[in-house]
């Protein structure tokens, strides 16, 4: 009996040890800026306002539900594992353009820069690589879980009162 649990065990050891599901990588920092002007950072969990010289910071409330949906989403699309500076749709932009900026940084260095317009000057016809429908899926995910937050309403309030005051200004 003995000589047929030791060896059953080891196999049950071996092959529970040989996890190949990759977790995302938690040390990751995402900053979201929003059309250039609201930044997001999810490390921080802060949200800063900013509009020629004039500055807010504000807290961002995650639950528990939303960290479990931004995690999901970097390990749905693979974002850990991509590295580079990406622009959807590659044409020349409507100026001034209305882009989402996601930036990912490890231990201070930045690993991935993905650049989202979503007023563009040309057609968005060309067939799409698995690596830009991955990076177009994480910043709809993320603006979503964003534009759905008290703090993107009162980051948008001061964003207009700051515009206002500024308005003529150059």
């Amino acid at each position: 009996m003995k000589n047929t649990i030791l060896p059953l065990l080891i196999i049950a050891l071996i092959f529970s040890s040989c996890n190949t599901k990759q977790k995302p990588d938690t040390d990751i920092s995402i900053l979201f800026k929003y059309e250039k002007c609201v930044a997001f950072d999810f490390k921080n969990k802060t949200v800063r306002t900013f509009y020629r010289g004039q500055e807010n910071l504000d807290t961002i409330l995650f639950t528990k539900n939303d960290s479990i949906k931004l995690l999901s989403s970097i390990s749905k699309n693979k974002i850990d594992e991509i590295r580079g500076d990406y622009s959807y749709p590659e044409c020349y932009w409507l100026m001034p353009s209305s882009e989402d900026q996601i930036e990912f940084f490890k231990e201070g260095k930045i690993l991935n820069t993905i650049r989202i317009n979503y007023r563009p000057n040309c057609s968005d016809t060309k067939a799409l690589s698995n690596k830009e429908m991955r990076n177009r899926a994480f910043g709809i995910d993320i603006r979503n879980l964003v534009l759905n937050k008290p703090c993107f309403k009162r980051a948008m309030d001061t964003l207009k009162v700051y515009r206002i005051r500024k308005k003529g200004i150059i």
